[in-house]
């Protein structure tokens, strides 16, 4: 189990693929897309086993959400809204209990978003065909950016990233059938006033860190 700050995967990981281990790396796996796709192609050429704990995906929320939607075969649209804040970690690491170096505040935009975007491939379907964004991205200067995703099968996903104004981490998908959102991402709501839920039992989120029990149940597979 990796678990480092994003500046030591690029040096951290050229050692440990030396090994015949089965990883499972904490999320991002690097700095930036670089980084990240090198230790990608080092990983197949060397035909090792290296997991990413994207652990939102593993929350008893999204299995339940991903099982609500399956029954429909309508189109979907996902909406994501994201919300990074340099300042946060540059000035308020005290109060947030957690200490970035500068090199990963310059590229947080891109490490911690990576959770977020990650639910576009858990629920749209087909081939990505087409996108549209507001502003080309300036990582010198970042500001409010807005994307849209058309795919194959006709599904839609919307990204939202607030990087200037604060907003809560958010997940909805709607279609003719269904009107559900993940807010927090622990918990699948209706959205406005449909249909109702099945009761969940969160018993697994609540006894360990959220995703981790389902999460390392998929790991012993390889055992």
């Amino acid at each position: 189990i990796v678990s480092i700050s994003e500046e030591q995967y690029k040096k951290v990981m050229k050692k440990i693929l030396n090994y015949p281990w089965i990883c499972l790396a904490e999320k991002p796996l690097g700095l930036n897309f670089k980084e990240i796709k090198n230790i990608y192609n080092e990983t197949v050429f060397k035909k090792k086993k290296l997991f990413v704990s994207l652990n939102r995906r593993f929350y008893t929320s999204t299995i339940a959400l991903k099982k609500i939607v399956k029954l429909s075969n309508a189109k979907r649209h996902l909406k994501i809204i994201d919300c990074q804040s340099r300042k946060k970690y540059k000035f308020g690491a005290k109060k947030i209990g957690i200490k970035k170096s500068k090199l990963a505040i310059r590229n947080l935009m891109y490490s911690n978003s990576v959770h977020l975007i990650d639910y576009i491939n858990q629920f749209c379907r087909g081939k990505l065909v087409k996108i549209n964004q507001n502003r080309k991205w300036d990582n010198k200067k970042p500001e409010d950016l807005f994307v849209r995703m058309n795919f194959s099968s006709g599904d839609t996903a919307e990204y939202r990233a607030y990087w200037k104004s604060f907003k809560k981490w958010e997940i909805q998908i709607n279609s003719n059938k269904i009107n559900l959102k993940l807010k927090p991402l622990e918990r699948i709501q209706n959205f406005k006033r449909y249909s109702k839920i099945k009761k969940i039992n969160y018993k697994n989120d609540l006894s360990f860190k959220p995703g981790l029990y389902n999460q390392s149940k998929e790991i012993e597979k390889y055992f």
